[in-house]
C-alpha cells in the first residue's frame, strides 16, 4: 500500500507538514480533497505543486 504525506510550501517558502496517511487524492478547480487511511477526509483550497511517489511526498501551496 502507498500512503503519503502531505506538505504545504508557504509563501515564505517554509514546508509545512498537513497531513499523514494518505491514501486518496481527488482533484478539483480550486479545491484538493484528501483521504486519509482510515477514511476521513480533508478539503484543501490551493494547487498541487509536486507529487513524489518514489518519496510518498505531496507539496501543495496557496494561489
Amino acid at each position: 500500500m502507498c500512503l503519503s504525506t502531505v506538505f504545504e510550501q508557504a509563501e515564505t517558502n517554509d514546508i509545512i507538514c498537513l497531513l499523514r496517511n494518505v491514501a486518496k487524492v481527488q482533484i478539483y478547480p480550486k479545491k484538493i480533497v484528501f483521504t486519509n487511511l482510515m477514511g476521513a477526509q480533508t478539503v484543501y483550497v490551493g494547487s498541487l505543486r509536486n507529487i513524489d511517489l518514489l518519496e510518498n511526498v505531496i507539496t501543495v501551496g496557496k494561489n
